[in-house]
């Protein structure tokens, strides 16, 4: 039986992040090639620790990952828009961090980029995350998908694509698996490192 109650998941990343907080080094990254990205681009990493053991546990998917972004660039500087839990973050919900700040959290360098098959929905990716980012959207402790007043990471890309490009992406489970993104009939790889 999944877990439901807010109360219990903010417990879970609140004791998740003490540890994290003691075990993470924000000045290591990944080293990753930037040169393939483009704005709109998702972004997804297996982070360090008991939260991202937990939800990688917990979603049973076919892939290691246990968070996702959206890749932007700002002044010649790749940047990802992501949504977090204030347990883990300055911020609560939907925010913007530099690549090397997203990937600092970055297991033994897994993660994965990946693009909408869309030809134009790249840079409608990118201006709907931006938009959001200035809408001060907290997380989804409930994981509603019917409810775009508050986003988990997953959530956030895969409602631009549907409420802002326009793709019918089909899912059947409450929770996304990031395996969705790897649907060839809506994305393609770009790049994957795992160890």
């Amino acid at each position: 039986m999944a877990c439901r109650s807010p109360q219990i998941i903010r417990l879970i990343l609140s004791i998740g992040f003490s540890l994290l907080a003691a075990s993470c080094n924000h000045s290591s990254s990944c080293k990753i090639d930037c040169s393939q990205f483009r704005e709109g681009d998702i972004i997804l990493r297996k982070g360090r620790g008991l939260i991202s053991d937990l939800i990688v546990s917990s979603l049973k998917d076919t892939l290691p990952y246990s968070h996702c972004g959206i890749l932007v660039s700002e002044k010649n500087e790749w940047k990802v828009i992501h949504s977090i839990a204030r347990e883990l973050s300055d911020a609560d919900g939907v925010q913007i961090c530099s690549l090397n700040r997203f990937l600092a959290d970055c297991d033994r360098q897994c993660y994965m980029i990946v693009r909408s098959r869309s030809a134009t929905a790249g840079l409608q990716i990118a201006k709907a995350a931006r938009y959001y980012v200035g809408q001060n959207i907290p997380f989804d402790y409930q994981f509603n998908l019917a409810d775009s007043s508050a986003f988990y990471c997953s959530e956030l890309p895969i409602h631009i694509l549907k409420y802002h490009c326009k793709i019918p992406i089909n899912y059947s489970d409450k929770r996304i698996p990031f395996s969705l993104f790897t649907d060839t009939t809506y994305f393609r790889v770009i790049t994957t490192h795992r160890d």
